[in-house]
């Protein structure tokens, strides 16, 4: 019971969370921005690539930095043995998950955006850029929190 109630906290209280409610309440607060990014986007097919480029890149950077921390070798084995090593785990998968479902809404918003200027899409696009980014700042913070158990 005590990981479904860490999982929850983690997806509900957590820097991403914030992260997407923030955009969304600035999209929905100044559509007209939204608006003109959209048009924007919706104008050329390389903010596409780029935007699911850098999405993907978060994505792979989030899982080699948690596979660094999660997979010790040598004298880090150390970390296995902390009592908050769980925690730190979960927080370091739902971060990935985070990426994952960050790269899944921006290429909802960028067909939303190439089909009709929408600014939905461009709400999911740039909510889902800054959930990414904060979800792989997540690992990285854990990654130093690591660093500081180890004494590194």
């Amino acid at each position: 019971m005590r990981i479904m109630s860490d999982w929850l906290r983690a997806f509900l209280v957590s820097p991403e969370t914030l992260a997407a409610v923030t955009t969304a309440g600035i999209c929905y607060y100044w559509p007209s921005a939204a608006e003109f990014v959209a048009q924007l986007m919706g104008a050329d097919f390389k903010w596409s690539v780029g935007i699911l480029g850098v999405q993907l890149a978060m994505l792979v950077g989030a899982y080699q930095i948690g596979t660094d921390i999660l997979s010790p070798q040598g004298t880090r084995n150390i970390i296995l043995d902390w009592p908050g090593y769980p925690m730190l785990k979960n927080r370091i998968v739902i971060s990935i998950i985070f990426c994952a479902l960050s790269l899944v809404a921006s290429g909802a918003g960028l067909l939303l955006i190439r089909s009709a200027v929408s600014s939905l899409g461009t709400t999911l696009v740039i909510a889902s850029l800054f959930v990414g980014s904060t979800a792989v700042t997540t690992v990285g913070l854990a990654k130093w929190k690591a660093r500081e158990i180890l004494r590194e």
